[in-house]
């Protein structure tokens, strides 16, 4: 399954900028692969957009991660819980969950990039 609701929160947790410095902090799950570029995404008018009807886990990672980025950067970050299609306005950070909510891992699965707990950023 991948889950962008707490790949978004990991990464972003990792490595937001706040009066242009960078921290380095690792990614959880350990990605197989980081190549970083140059861009910056500014804080002041952020939201964060659930797409798919969202579970109780995918609300607290959203208001998790809009607490930390408000925090961080100084400025308010929303949580919107609209769901559905459409497009979004501004700077917004899309969480959209591909696959069921399971909490624990099954016995023999696998790690990898075609697990359920993989992520893209």
């Amino acid at each position: 399954m991948r889950l962008t609701v707490f790949a978004l929160f990991f990464a972003l947790n990792s490595f937001v900028t706040v009066d242009g410095v960078a921290e380095h902090r690792p990614l959880l799950p350990r990605p197989q692969k980081i190549q970083y570029g140059s861009g910056q995404l500014p804080v002041r008018g952020l939201k964060i957009r659930l797409v798919s009807p969202p579970a109780g886990e995918d609300l607290f990672a959203a208001q998790e991660l809009s607490r930390i980025l408000s925090q961080r950067g100084g400025e308010p970050v929303l949580v919107e819980k609209e769901t559905g299609p459409g497009v979004a306005t501004g700077s917004t950070i899309t969480l959209e969950r591909t696959g069921a909510v399971d909490a624990l891992p099954v016995p023999g699965e696998e790690p990898g990039p075609r697990s359920r707990e993989s992520y893209r950023l």
